[in-house]
């Protein structure tokens, strides 16, 4: 294997998380930006801003954090399967 090649790993990154944006049911992997609110973005690009408030759980299988927020349409739900994520989710 050459030494200059991009690793590549199969372990998701820190603060990585799948987005549906509830007009599709399209993954979206999406970064999480913990800032005055929760950002969700993509390729740099910020798909929202949820404030901490605003944020609630929902029901999902185990090993998984699946959330919603008050302020979003009712079918935009965030999914966090990296435990970094979910626990820095939940402490705020």
């Amino acid at each position: 294997m050459d030494s200059d090649a991009p690793e590549t790993s199969k372990t998701p990154s820190a603060n990585a998380a799948t987005y549906f944006d509830g007009t599709s049911s399209r993954r979206r992997a999406v970064m999480l930006h913990f800032a005055d609110r929760l950002e969700i973005s993509e390729h740099e690009q910020v798909l929202a801003a949820w404030d901490y408030a605003d944020v609630r759980r929902a029901d999902s299988p185990s090993g998984m954090l699946r959330l919603g927020c008050l302020s979003a349409p009712a079918l935009v739900r965030l999914e966090a399967r990296d435990h970094a994520s979910a626990t820095e989710l939940v402490s705020r």
